[in-house]
């Protein structure tokens, strides 16, 4: 099955004028195929039945199509991006594709203005079936069934930082914090990716996590 927002590898059926259409008919015969790979990210040498590996998101037309360029952030991950420009329908993030990722204003967690960098989440949405970003990104974030235990090495996420200490994405599925009378790095920002470990699992499953071994 190909998944819009992430990486596919996907065979040569054909070459076309516009550019190469892909797809699996043999290992997923009922998914979508003719996934267009436009002239500009056409490989020199190629033959048919070869393999690719493609970055496949929805062009202007809401069509898949598929890209060589390496996207900043993939489907269900978070990242730092920066703004391109805001109108009325929302904010517009480079995400390193030649089309850029919306943000409406209801997943805002506060107005975005251009040229700034926001963490967000890539998601799609299930009405329209779009790739679009959101800056609220506890709603992604859950604590009920943890994954993590006490010592563990994970990765963290900078989400926000406040006057307690630095909120963290521990490994893009819960949220932790990391005290700031604990943390000698003053350079460290939101988005910014770290080794931690899990220092402690409170009873109502908040944790605390330090950039020192446990």
């Amino acid at each position: 099955m190909i998944q819009i927002g992430k990486y596919n590898t996907l065979k040569i059926l054909r070459d076309t004028k516009v550019g190469l259409f892909l797809g699996n008919p043999d290992t997923d015969p009922e998914g979508v195929h003719d996934i267009l790979l436009p002239n500009k990210y056409v490989p020199h040498q190629f033959e048919i039945g070869d393999e690719l590996t493609v970055f496949v998101y929805l062009d202007h037309e809401e069509r898949p199509v598929a890209t060589l360029l390496e996207p900043y952030i993939l489907l269900n991950e978070f990242a730092l991006l920066r703004v391109n420009y805001v109108n009325q329908v929302g904010a517009f993030m480079d995400w390193g594709m030649e089309k850029d990722i919306l943000v409406p204003f209801k997943e805002q967690a506060r107005p975005m203005e251009k040229g700034k960098r926001y963490l967000v989440y890539l998601y799609l949405d299930e009405k329209t079936n779009r790739l679009v970003a959101s800056s609220k990104t506890n709603q992604f974030l859950s604590n009920e069934n943890l994954t993590v235990e006490r010592g563990e090495e994970v990765e963290l996420i900078v989400s926000h930082i406040t006057e307690i200490g630095i909120n963290v994405i521990i490994n893009e599925k819960h949220k932790g914090l990391l005290y700031k009378d604990e943390v000698y790095d003053d350079t460290i920002r939101t988005g910014d990716r770290l080794r931690g470990y899990i220092k402690h699992i409170r009873p109502d499953n908040k944790i605390d996590v330090s950039l020192e071994k446990i």
